[in-house]
């Protein structure tokens, strides 16, 4: 009975620290690039960053962001230009593939320029930062259903 109840609890203690660490990704944070998402502040608040990292890191979101909105823009308007031919009365297979490649070609230049700002980010992180870093996205990727989520089955080897 003693070692049911101990399990239980070992149990319950690690549902709560998963829990908590799993919380602090936040909602959707960071999706589809939008500005420093909620999700990624709160790692980086995790790491005991210093100032100076702190404001470094800033600026290399503040200087992203421009570019970042540009390409969000631009992919928005190419989905809307694909959802259009989709739904056209009589539409055309290869319009739609031009717009489909559109589309992949975006979600690409996005994915590009989002990893040149992580880059820029692990670049400040110490050794041990860059562990904590890493294994808090980890989590976060696998809680979202892995690196392939929202890219078609193919891409996630299913």
């Amino acid at each position: 009975m003693r070692a049911i109840k101990a399990m239980a609890v070992v149990g319950a203690a690690a549902m709560l620290v998963a829990t908590g660490a799993f919380a602090a990704f936040g909602p959707r944070g960071g999706r589809e690039g939008r500005r420093m998402g909620p999700g990624i502040r709160a790692v980086l608040a995790k790491l005991d960053l210093s100032q100076e990292q702190k404001d470094q890191i800033r600026s290399f979101a503040e200087a992203a962001r421009p570019q970042l909105q540009a390409l969000r823009e631009q992919q928005k308007s190419n989905r809307a230009a694909l959802r259009a031919l989709l739904d056209a009365a009589t539409p055309d297979t290869k319009a739609i593939g031009e717009a489909m490649l559109k589309v992949k070609a975006g979600r690409e230049a996005l994915d590009a320029e989002r990893q040149k700002l992580h880059d820029a980010t692990v670049s400040v992180l110490t050794p041990e930062q860059r562990v904590k870093f890493e294994t808090y996205l980890e989590a976060r990727t696998t809680m979202r259903g892995g690196p392939g989520r929202g890219k078609g089955r193919a891409a996630r080897g299913k």
